[in-house]
């Protein structure tokens, strides 16, 4: 017979200590986190120092690029602000590249290039709302970012709750239902079952460095070597 329910691990006292109102995120992750806050503000720091010391339009308009990506083109004005849209659309699908493909590259190039272009095409007197509006779609931004995450806390609480109603019923119910294992002499692979062993064990069992019998397609997605390994590792395991 299975362990009886009062050894059933209650999932609250679980997640009790890594789940709070106030944020779950644990030290390593906070302190990235600060870290890239810190660090976005430096860049905007930095953009609005050529707007604020007075320097040529070009040099604003590739500061106030620095705030987010095309914010440059609203120095330019007038047509060049189609480019703002267009960049943002642009830079949203180098986020997708990015996390599909590892191309680390994309978002970066895209920001920086479209400050470089906004700094370029910027001549004469830029106008005084350009910072202000800048910095107000950073504003919206950062709101809308801090809202998305207040939901988004708000919901995994109330699944947590949810989860510490059922979660101990359901845990004392597999418990009670589950069978006691069976004897290791009761447990033989069968003939098609080995067959399958083998064919894990020959590449799990290869020379340090060889890797015979994976495909090798991509290194990014679902084909990617780390994958097949960790499956070889489930089959072992599964297998034991």
């Amino acid at each position: 017979m299975g362990a009886p329910s009062h050894d059933v691990t209650q999932v609250c006292e679980i997640a009790a200590p890594f789940i709070h109102k106030d944020g779950s995120a644990g030290p390593i992750t906070a302190a990235r986190l600060r870290r890239s806050k810190l660090v976005y503000a430096g860049l905007c720091g930095l953009g609005l120092v050529p707007c604020i010391i007075g320097l040529s339009a070009g040099w604003q308009a590739a500061g106030l690029g620095l705030l987010f990506p095309g914010a440059g083109f609203l120095a330019v004005g007038g047509w060049a602000l189609l480019l703002l849209a267009v960049t943002l659309v642009v830079f949203a699908v180098t986020l997708i590249a990015w996390f599909g493909a590892a191309m680390i590259v994309a978002p970066i190039g895209v920001w920086i290039g479209t400050a470089l272009l906004a700094g370029a095409m910027a001549h004469g007197r830029v106008s005084p709302a350009a910072p202000l509006v800048a910095l107000g779609f950073v504003a919206a931004g950062l709101a809308c970012a801090y809202r998305f995450a207040q939901r988004q806390k708000a919901a995994e609480l109330a699944l947590l709750e949810d989860r510490c109603r059922y979660l101990p019923r359901e845990l004392a119910q597999v418990a009670a239902r589950a069978a006691a294992p069976p004897q290791p002499d009761e447990r033989e692979l069968t003939p098609d079952e080995l067959a399958m062993a083998r064919y894990v064990l020959e590449r799990a069992l290869q020379p340090v460095g060889e890797l015979g019998g994976f495909d090798r397609i991509d290194q990014f997605q679902t084909a990617a070597l780390r994958y097949q390994i960790n499956h070889l590792g489930y089959a072992l395991a599964l297998m034991q």
